[in-house]
């Protein structure tokens, strides 16, 4: 199915949010049979190619996706480090989508927020059931830092203004049949709540603006 349903989440906000990678071997110098100078033979093994991306189609789930690095930043306590982190997490976000793995993206969200527990869930269980989805991301188009700028808001947590862009989506079903489709969609406004704990950066919640 394709993802990025509506959710209404426990945050200040009212939470709901459309649904988002050689070596050679050498041998030493062999001693030659008539016991003259030695002769040096060596034998190198080609090195081994970088896999190519390829996205998700018709025909099935994307390959060879890489997977998103933490920037340092994304751990600093600061607006700038706030900005990256969200940026990170619907990079960790995106991956989940193209992999069915949620693993790197669960590490950096808090298990109290419903709405990445329901859209990983969803995630997970689509693979799972051996289905696909097609330009399922959500592209950040604008962050900024909310308007009571770096500092707690009433639920405690750092919150960001998004803008959100999604792409048309198709999901397919594991026999290559549709499932569903989404129109593409811009300027989705969001708020990311984010808290900092042990000198990291975690989701706390994500809802829409309005």
């Amino acid at each position: 199915m394709v993802l990025m349903k509506k959710l209404v989440s426990g945050s200040a906000v009212s939470a709901a949010l459309f649904l988002a990678l050689v070596g050679c071997s050498g041998g030493g110098p062999a001693p030659s049979s008539s016991g003259g100078s030695p002769s040096s033979t060596q034998s190198s093994a080609s090195p081994t190619p970088t896999p190519v991306y390829k996205p998700a189609d018709a025909k099935g789930p994307a390959q060879n996706v890489p997977k998103p690095e933490k920037p340092a930043l994304a751990d600093e306590f600061s607006e700038k480090g706030l900005d990256a982190f969200t940026r990170y997490w619907y990079a960790a976000y995106n991956y989940a989508v193209e992999t069915g793995d949620i693993a790197v993206v669960t590490q950096i969200t808090q298990s109290s927020c419903s709405y990445c527990n329901k859209v990983l869930g969803n995630i997970d269980a689509q693979y799972k059931a051996k289905r696909w989805s097609v330009g399922d991301q959500i592209l950040v188009a604008r962050a900024q830092i909310a308007n009571l700028g770096f500092k707690p808001a009433s639920n405690g947590a750092y919150q960001m203004m998004l803008q959100l862009n999604l792409p048309d989506a198709t999901s397919y079903k594991s026999d290559g049949t549709v499932g569903e489709t989404r129109a593409a969609s811009v300027a989705n406004g969001a708020i990311f709540n984010a808290a900092y704990q042990d000198s990291k950066w975690f989701v706390y919640d994500i809802g829409k603006i309005g």
